[in-house]
C-alpha cells in the first residue's frame, strides 16, 4: 500500500489540467505522427516492392529474348552470368511445356502462385513459397506465356526486400511508441512541476480564506505569465484587505454604537419589570420580549459577519463530533420532551475532526433547534452521523412541515424566511444562515433533502485524517 500522500500527490498530477493537456497533445501528436510514418513506411515498402517488380519485369524480358533467340541453353546461358557473382541463384526460373512438363528450373519445387498480399500499394506481382536445402523463403515472381503453349515463370527472393520493410515498421512503431512515453512522462513532469507552484499558491490562499489577509503571494523573479499573475493576484489582495479593514471599522461602530443602547434598553426594561405598574405587566414582558429578540438578532448577525470575513480569531482542536452532537442533544431534550418529541441518535463513535468546537456546537444546536420548531407534537427527530471516506456527515432528519423545493435555495440568505411559517413559527431568518458560515469557515457542504415528510438536512465536514 502507497502513503496517503503519494497517493494524492498521484492523483494531483494525475489527475491535474496541465496533465490532461499535455497527455491530450501527446496523443494527437501521436496519431500525426503515426500517420506521417504510416505514410512514410508505405511509401518506402511502395518503393521497394516496386523495384522488385521493376527488376522482374526488365529479366523476364532479358529471359525471353535469350530463350526467343538461342533456346534453352541461351537461357540457362544468361541466368548462369547473372548469378555468377553471388554465392547462391539470384534468379529463379522455371520453364514448362504446353503439358506442364519441366523443361528447364532451378527449383526444388513447383511454384504455386499466390497473390501478392500488399497488392493494395499498386504491385502486380505473385509470390510463392519455395525450399532450397533446409531453407525456406518466399519469392516474388512473374510470368509469360510462350508461343508453343508452355509457361516461363521468373523469381526473386523477397527476403531482403521483406527485411527491409519490417525494420522500417519496427522503427516507426518503436517511434510512436516512443513518442507516446515521453508525452506522458513529459506531462507528468510539467504537471508535477506546475502542481508544486499551484499547491503553494492554495495553501496561502487558504490561509486569506481563513482570515489572514496579510498573505502574499510569491512573486517569481522570471518575467513571464506567473509573475504577471502573482502582481495582478498580490494587488487584489491588498485592495481586499483595503476593503475587509473597512466592513470591520463599520462592524465595530456598529458593535460600539448600537449593541450598548440595546443593553441598556434591555435593563431598563429589566428595572419596569421590578417596579412598574403590575397593570403594564403585559406591556413590559412584551418589551422585554422584544428587547431579547433584537440583542438575538444582532449577535446572530454579527457572529455571521465574523465567521464569513475572518474576523472571529478562533483556534482550531482536534475533537470528537459525536461528543459535541450528544452534549447538544442533552440540552434539546427538556424542549422536545414539551411537544413529545422523541430525539433518536445513531453516532459514530470517536468520529474526530479539527475545528472550532463553540460553532460547530452552535451548528448542531440550530439545526435541533430548527427540527423542534417545525415539528409538531408526538414528532421525530433522528440524528445520525457517519463516516464516509475521509468526511463525516452529520444528518439531521424530521418529519415537520419541511421547506418547499422552490425556497430551499435560498433559505441560508440572511434574514430570508418561508412565506408559510413567518405568521406562524417566531425568527429572525438567521438560524440557517450561521449554519451556512460555520460550515464554510470549516470547509465543508450543506444540502437539503425530502424526508417524506419533514426534512433532512446534511451536513458534510473534512474528518480528522491523522487518528
Amino acid at each position: 500500500m502507497l502513503p496517503n500522500k503519494l497517493v494524492d500527490t498521484y492523483r494531483g498530477v494525475f489527475g491535474s489540467y496541465t496533465f490532461r493537456f499535455i497527455s491530450n497533445y501527446a496523443f494527437w501528436l501521436s496519431i500525426s505522427v503515426f500517420l506521417l510514418l504510416g505514410s512514410i513506411y508505405s511509401l518506402y515498402a511502395y518503393n521497394v516492392f516496386g523495384s522488385i517488380e521493376k527488376n522482374l519485369k526488365t529479366e523476364l524480358e532479358h529471359f525471353q529474348r535469350a530463350l526467343d533467340v538461342g533456346g534453352h541453353a541461351a537461357m540457362l546461358d544468361y541466368a548462369d552470368r547473372r548469378s555468377a557473382a553471388f554465392d547462391s541463384p539470384r534468379l529463379y526460373y522455371h520453364l514448362l511445356d504446353a503439358d506442364n512438363s519441366v523443361l528447364a528450373s532451378n527449383l526444388n519445387t513447383v511454384p504455386q502462385l499466390e497473390d501478392f498480399e500488399f497488392s493494395w500499394i499498386g504491385h502486380q506481382f505473385k509470390t510463392f513459397d519455395a525450399q532450397q536445402g533446409d531453407k525456406s523463403f518466399r519469392l516474388a515472381a512473374m510470368d509469360a506465356p510462350q508461343g508453343n503453349g508452355g509457361t516461363l515463370i521468373l523469381a526473386e527472393s523477397l527476403l531482403p526486400a521483406e527485411e527491409k520493410v519490417e525494420l522500417v515498421f519496427d522503427l516507426l512503431l518503436r517511434g510512436t511508441i516512443v513518442t507516446i512515453i515521453l508525452g506522458v512522462i513529459g506531462g507528468a513532469l510539467i504537471s508535477s512541476l506546475l502542481l508544486r507552484r499551484v499547491e503553494a499558491f492554495n495553501a496561502i490562499i487558504r490561509n486569506i480564506l481563513a482570515g489572514d489577509l496579510s498573505k502574499r503571494l510569491p512573486i517569481n523573479r522570471y518575467s513571464g505569465d506567473f509573475r504577471e499573475m502573482e502582481i495582478s493576484i498580490n494587488l487584489l489582495l491588498e485592495r481586499l484587505q483595503e476593503l475587509m479593514a473597512g466592513v470591520r471599522r463599520v462592524s465595530d461602530n456598529i458593535a460600539h454604537d448600537l449593541r450598548t443602547p440595546l443593553t441598556r434598553l434591555r435593563n431598563h426594561v429589566a428595572m419596569l419589570e421590578e417596579r412598574g405598574d403590575p397593570a403594564n405587566r403585559e406591556i413590559v414582558d412584551n418589551l422585554s420580549r422584544e428587547a431579547d429578540d433584537l440583542l438575538k438578532t444582532f449577535n446572530a448577525a454579527l457572529k455571521i459577519a465574523q465567521i464569513e470575513t475572518g474576523n472571529r480569531q478562533s483556534e482550531f482542536h482536534r475533537h470528537d463530533l459525536d461528543v459535541t452532537i450528544a452534549d447538544v442533544v442533552e440540552l434539546y431534550e427538556p424542549v422536545a420532551s414539551e411537544k413529545n418529541i422523541s430525539i433518536i441518535q445513531n453516532l459514530t463513535p470517536q468520529a474526530s475532526l479539527t475545528g472550532d468546537r463553540d460553532l460547530l456546537f452552535q451548528l448542531v444546536a440550530n439545526l435541533i433547534d430548527n427540527a423542534i420548531k417545525y415539528t409538531g407534537a408526538d414528532g421525530l427527530i433522528e440524528i445520525i452521523l457517519e463516516r464516509r471516506d475521509s468526511s463525516l456527515i452529520v444528518q439531521v432528519r424530521d418529519n415537520g412541515i419541511g421547506i418547499p423545493q422552490a425556497d430551499r435555495h435560498r433559505v441560508f440568505e440572511r434574514f430570508f424566511r418561508v412565506e408559510t411559517a413567518r405568521s406562524e413559527y417566531p425568527g429572525n431568518g438567521l438560524g440557517l444562515s450561521l449554519v451556512s458560515a460555520v460550515v464554510k469557515y470549516h470547509n465543508g457542504t450543506i444540502n437539503l433533502y425530502d424526508n417524506s415528510p419533514g426534512l433532512c438536512v446534511a451536513v458534510e465536514l473534512p474528518a480528522d485524517t491523522s487518528q
